[in-house]
C-alpha cells in the first residue's frame, strides 16, 4: 500500500472517530488537545487502525508516542512497512 494512501486513510479514521469535529486536521493537530481524544476513544482509534490495516496489536508504548495526527500517520506507515517486510521474508 502506498505511503500517501496509508496517511490519507489514517487521517480519515482519526477524523471519523474524533470527539471534536470542527477542527482542520493537519500533521501537527494534537489528538487530545485539539480533537478531544481521551483514553477510551484512543483505544477505539487503535483498534480501528489495526482492523483497517490488518495490523498486529498497536502496543501501549507505540501509542504513547503518538500525540499528533502526523505521529499516528508515521506510526502506522512504520507498522505497515514492518508487516510487509515480515510477510515477504516468510514467503
Amino acid at each position: 500500500m502506498d505511503e500517501q494512501v496509508v496517511r490519507g486513510n489514517v487521517r480519515k479514521l482519526i477524523e471519523q472517530l474524533a470527539p471534536v469535529r470542527d477542527v482542520e486536521i493537519s500533521p501537527s493537530t494534537e489528538l487530545g488537545v485539539d480533537l478531544g481524544y481521551e483514553s477510551l476513544r484512543l483505544m477505539e482509534l487503535a483498534t480501528a487502525l489495526e482492523d483497517h490495516f490488518n495490523l498486529d496489536e498497536i502496543t501501549e508504548d507505540d501509542a504513547a508516542e503518538a500525540d499528533t495526527v502526523g505521529e499516528v500517520e508515521e506510526l502506522v506507515v512504520r507498522l505497515v512497512s514492518e508487516q510487509r517486510v515480515a510477510s515477504e521474508a516468510s514467503a
